[in-house]
């Protein structure tokens, strides 16, 4: 089954929206202090694995060297099984939905664990008292 143009612009936009968060966040893990970035990264390439990596089942060579019946028999791998999202009406497989959760748990980790931005030595001046008479 060929997929349809929606989905195949929804699965672009899914790579686009991954790869700039993955570069994102190897740019960001690769400050000192900053590691937790390299989990949402991990997240970000599974999902573009996921996506590209997606397959129907059962494939059109199991189908002719097995048969129809016997084909849709076998276990299907994690690049063919596939979980449903009933809004979009797409499938997930379990590699992009692996990916998806630990890019969710890494920005949760980043947002709760991230040491704060060391002050680089620019502080707030204080404001100058105020004078006792405001008349021009």
């Amino acid at each position: 089954m060929q997929p349809s143009v929606a989905e195949i612009v929804i699965g672009t936009l899914a790579v686009a929206l991954a790869c700039t968060g993955g570069a994102y966040a190897v740019t960001a893990g690769l400050r000192p202090g900053n590691r937790l970035w390299l989990v949402c990264a991990t997240g970000c390439l599974l999902v573009v694995l996921g996506v590209v990596g997606q397959r129907s089942f059962p494939g059109a060579d199991a189908v002719s060297r097995l048969g129809k019946d016997q084909a849709a028999r076998q276990v299907p791998g994690p690049w063919d099984a596939g979980v449903g999202i009933p809004v979009l009406g797409l499938r997930v497989t379990p590699v992009t939905l692996v990916g998806l959760l630990l890019a969710v748990a890494g920005t949760s980790l980043v947002l709760f664990f991230e040491a704060p931005p060391a002050a680089s030595g620019s502080r707030v001046r204080a404001l100058p008292p105020l004078e006792e008479d405001d008349a021009v």
